[in-house]
C-alpha cells in the first residue's frame, strides 16, 4: 500500500515538479497478496495521485497524494485508506533513498515518531521499500527482516465505460478466453494454447485475467495463470507456494480491506468456511454446522458473508456476519439454489435455481435479506452463471435458450435478453471487468 512514493527514488525530479515520469503502474506481492498500483500527474503536474488495489478482489485500497516543497526539499504524502482514515508522511532525500516519517493519523500527531517508510532504487524498473521502527523518537531506525520488493509493469488501461465481458469459447477448435464489448461486438482471442483454459476472472482493476489452464503440466494439474486484458505478459501463477493461506484456492476470497480471507476448506470430514489473515494466521472457522458449506463471498461493504450450505439438508443460500454472527438462512425450498452473487451495491443477490423448472436452472433476484423474490429467466433450459454488470443494471450469464450454450446479457429493469455470443460452439463462464 507504499507504491505511491516508491517512484520518487528512481528519478527525483531537481525542482520537485516534473512529474511525467511518474506515469506507469507497479506491482508489489506482500503476504500472498498481489497489489497494483497507477500513478498519474495531476494539478497541472504539481502533484501526483495514485490508486492502489489488490489484483484478485479489484478493490481500491488506497489513494494517495504526494507533494513536493521545493524551497524546503521535503515530500508530503497524504494516504487516504478506503476504511476512512487519513495517514501524512514527511520527509526527503538521504543517503539510502528517500525517507518519510509518519507523522500524523486523521490528523493526529505521532510524538515521539515511531515509523517511517525508506524508498531505495535497484534499477529503473526496481525498488526496495523498508518499513523501519524507531524504539527512540526517530534516533536510530530498526530494519525489516525482509523488506518488500516493487517492480514496474506495461500494462494496457482498464476497460472503461461499460467494461468489457471475457468468457469462454472452443469455437476455435478447443477451450480458449475471449473478451468482447458489452453489446457482442468486437470478440478478441486473448488465450492460445491447445490444452484448453477456463474460469475467467478479471484482476488489477481490469487490466489482467487470471484463469485456469492445465498447459506446461506433466500431471494434468489445474494450475492459475494470468494475462494482460490484449494477451500479452502471459504468466505462471504457483499459487500454493505464492499464498501462506494454503486453503484459500485459486482465486482468493478477499475482504475489501485486503486483511482477511474466506474460505471453504475441509477438515476432519466436515467441509465448513474459515476466516483468516491474509498471512494465513488467526484462523477460526465460520459459522460452524454438518453438512457441505460452499462458495463463500464477501458483501461489498465486508460486513457479511454469502454461501451455500446444505447444513438443512440441501443447497440453500445463507449470509452471515463478518464476526460469524447472525447467521440468515435466505431460501428455504426442495430445489437446487446456486451461482449466488453479491449486486455491485451489496443490495441484491442473483441466483439461480430449478425450483420452478426441476432440472432446468433459471435467474432469479432477491434482497440482501431474502425477500421480494423475482423470477428473472422463464424457459425450459438451463441459464446459470450470472455475472453482474459494474452498474448493476445488466446480468451476463450462460443459457442454453438460443439451442446451444450461449453468453447472453439481461437488462434487469425491462427483462430484454441479448444473446452476445452468437456461436454455434460452447460460450460460457461469462466474467464482466469492474
Amino acid at each position: 500500500m507504499w507504491k505511491f512514493v516508491s517512484l520518487l527514488v528512481l528519478n527525483v525530479p531537481s525542482d520537485g515538479t516534473e512529474f511525467d515520469f511518474l506515469n506507469g503502474t507497479w506491482t508489489h506481492v506482500k503476504d500472498g497478496m498481489s497489489l497494483t498500483t497507477r500513478f498519474e500527474p495531476i494539478l497541472d503536474g504539481s502533484a501526483i495521485q495514485s490508486t492502489t488495489w489488490m489484483d484478485d478482489s479489484n478493490r481500491i485500497i488506497t489513494t494517495s497524494i504526494l507533494t513536493f516543497e521545493p524551497r524546503a526539499s521535503v515530500w508530503t504524502k497524504t494516504q487516504f485508506l478506503n476504511s476512512g482514515n487519513r495517514v501524512t508522511f514527511v520527509g526527503g532525500q538521504e543517503q539510502d533513498g528517500i525517507a518519510l516519517e509518519q507523522v500524523s493519523f486523521n490528523g493526529q500527531p505521532f510524538d515521539p515518531v515511531q515509523s517511517r517508510l525508506l524508498y531505495q532504487p535497484v534499477d529503473q524498473d526496481g525498488f526496495d521499500l523498508d518499513w523501519q521502527s524507531s524504539a527512540d523518537g526517530g534516533l536510530s531506525w530498526t530494519p525489516r527482516p525482509t523488506v518488500f520488493e516493487y517492480e514496474r509493469v506495461d500494462r494496457p488501461a482498464a476497460p472503461g465505460g461499460a467494461g468489457r465481458i471475457a468468457f469462454l469459447s472452443n469455437r476455435d477448435g478447443n477451450f480458449e478466453i475471449y473478451t468482447m464489448d458489452p453489446d457482442g461486438s468486437d470478440k478478441v482471442r486473448i488465450t492460445h494454447d491447445p490444452s484448453g483454459d477456463h474460469l475467467p476472472r478479471w484482476i488489477a482493476g481490469g487490466a489482467r485475467l487470471a484463469f485456469l489452464s492445465q498447459r506446461d503440466s506433466e500431471e494434468g494439474d489445474w494450475d492459475r495463470f494470468e494475462i494482460d486484458a490484449d494477451g500479452t505478459d502471459l504468466e505462471r501463477i504457483f499459487m500454493k507456494e505464492r499464498l501462506l493461506a494454503k486453503d484459500a484456492g485459486m482465486f482468493p476470497e478477499i475482504h475489501p480491506s485486503g486483511s482477511y480471507l474466506v474460505y471453504a476448506a475441509e477438515r476432519d470430514g466436515e467441509q465448513d468456511l474459515y476466516l483468516s489473515r491474509y498471512d494465513g494466521g488467526g484462523e477460526q472457522v465460520l459459522a460452524p454446522a454438518p453438512g457441505l458449506d460452499s462458495r463463500p463471498r464477501w458483501s461489498p461493504d465486508g460486513s457479511r458473508v454469502l454461501f451455500l450450505s446444505e447444513r438443512d439438508g440441501n443447497p440453500e443460500i445463507y449470509t452471515v456476519g463478518a464476526n460469524g454472527r447472525d447467521l440468515r438462512r435466505l431460501t428455504s425450498n426442495e430445489a437446487n439454489d446456486r451461482y449466488a452473487h453479491w449486486s455491485p451495491d451489496g443490495s441484491q443477490i442473483v441466483f439461480a435455481s430449478d425450483r420452478d423448472t426441476p432440472g432446468a436452472l433459471e435467474l432469479y433476484l432477491m434482497s440482501a435479506e431474502g425477500s421480494d423474490v423475482r423470477r428473472l429467466t422463464d424457459n425450459s433450459v438451463e441459464d446459470g452463471e450470472p455475472s453482474w454488470s459494474p452498474d448493476g443494471r445488466f446480468l451476463a450469464f450462460r443459457s442454453d435458450a438460443p439451442g446451444n450454450s450461449e453468453v447472453c446479457v439481461l437488462e434487469i429493469e425491462t427483462g430484454e435478453i441479448t444473446n452476445l455470443s452468437d456461436s454455434p460452439a460452447y460460450d460460457a463462464e461469462p466474467a464482466w471487468s469492474p
